[in-house]
């Protein structure tokens, strides 16, 4: 069995480096303890924005004027009571981190980022408390890093945008296009959950067109599975869109868990 806990808040948002970019007029809101209320699944442009501290940057000229929030760093973070489970495996599930983060739970490092474009999984048992728990993501600042990276490895040629987004794994119309403005932003794009389960659990399906005509297909399913469990078996339910059942097979757990297949007709 599979159970999730949404961690839907309530978060805040809070400026922790490069503050010295910021509006001194702003300054003490956005550096305070307390933060400023955020929503996840989010970014930084948009909490700023909900609580009247920047104007619409797709206003006049309001895009040239909040470049600076690009340029910092922001920490999310969010107090939630931990679900009594009893699973062998508790993970936090984070399904998209824009992009340059470090994880924290309960002051502990869960685990670092660079990539916005895929989902990222950390084990939580060791730092996961009964009762409250604080979770806290801090974003670094994209600009910054990008700009590291093109000193280090030496510049190389991009378009339409003042800085060089090919030195990061995130969406490059983030920092502007010809038909875009530069709003340069980080947070928590996707939502975000524990998961806890047992033995297994499955990783990714491929399923793959093996051969199709009017009248039949036939299939190949891949599924990787994640677990380890020794000598364990899972069963594998294949059930078409009307949840018949097309299919099952049983599967052997071992060292890391191994990939079933499965090729059917319909």
């Amino acid at each position: 069995m599979l159970n999730r806990f949404q961690l839907q808040g309530p978060w805040t948002l809070r400026a922790v480096g490069g503050v010295d970019e910021i509006p001194a007029d702003l300054r003490p809101r956005l550096t305070d303890a307390a933060g400023i209320p955020a929503t996840v699944p989010g970014c930084v442009h948009t909490a700023l924005l909900a609580a009247g501290l920047i104007p619409d940057p797709y206003v006049d000229r309001h895009e040239h004027d909040l470049q600076w929030i690009g340029r910092v760093d922001w920490a999310y973070r969010c107090a939630f009571t931990a679900p009594q489970w009893d699973h062998a495996h508790i993970e936090l599930v984070c399904g998209g981190l824009d992009t340059v983060a470090t994880v924290h739970l309960n002051g502990a490092v869960l685990g670092e980022t660079e990539n916005m474009h895929h989902p990222h999984r950390f084990d939580v048992r060791a730092a996961l408390r009964e009762g409250d728990n604080e979770l806290a993501i801090t974003f670094h600042s994209p600009v910054r890093y990008a700009r590291r990276w093109e000193k280090a490895l030496g510049t190389l040629p991009w378009l339409n945008t003042p800085e060089p987004f090919n030195f990061i794994r995130k969406m490059a119309c983030n920092f502007g296009w010809d038909w875009g403005p530069v709003l340069t932003t980080s947070g928590p794009w996707r939502p975000l959950s524990l998961q806890g389960w047992d033995a297994a659990r499955i990783e990714h399906v491929r399923p793959l067109v093996m051969r199709a005509d009017a009248e039949q297909a036939e299939l190949e399913v891949h599924i990787d599975l994640a677990g380890r469990a020794e000598g364990g078996t899972v069963e594998l339910t294949l059930t078409g869109p009307d949840g018949e059942q097309i299919t099952a097979q049983t599967c052997g757990l071992g060292d890391g868990g191994d990939g079933c297949f499965q090729r059917f007709i319909i």
